[in-house]
């Protein structure tokens, strides 16, 4: 069993760290919650000029689920392409980008 934030998070998502993927999701045991805001803090902190993101989507009584993703390869830098505008909410695309799409879901959940 993996016994650290950093090897659960290189190892579930090395595709998204090294951008051959878009993202990767990966659930974070409860019994870290001491080490996890500070590992997320110092990963946005140190990667956030670089692209990548750490976010955590939701969490429960026994785990958290992080998403971890390329800004500019959703096409959320600025420009145009990505998978901005592809997203389907209630029937209709979604104008909007990646993380306000996933703020709403944390927001309405």
């Amino acid at each position: 069993m993996m016994n650290s934030i950093d090897h659960i998070i290189g190892f579930h998502c090395a595709p998204a760290i090294r951008g051959i993927k878009l993202s990767n999701l990966v659930s974070i045991p409860r019994d870290m919650n001491d080490q996890i805001q500070v590992v997320l803090t110092e990963y946005n902190k140190q990667y956030n000029t670089l692209g990548l993101f750490f976010f955590e989507l939701c969490r429960c009584k026994e785990r958290r689920l992080l998403l971890v993703f390329r800004k500019c390869q959703l096409g959320l830098g600025g420009g145009g392409g990505g998978c901005r505008g592809y997203f389907v909410v209630g029937g209709r695309t979604a104008r909007s980008c990646l993380i306000n799409y996933v703020g709403n879901i944390v927001k309405h959940s």
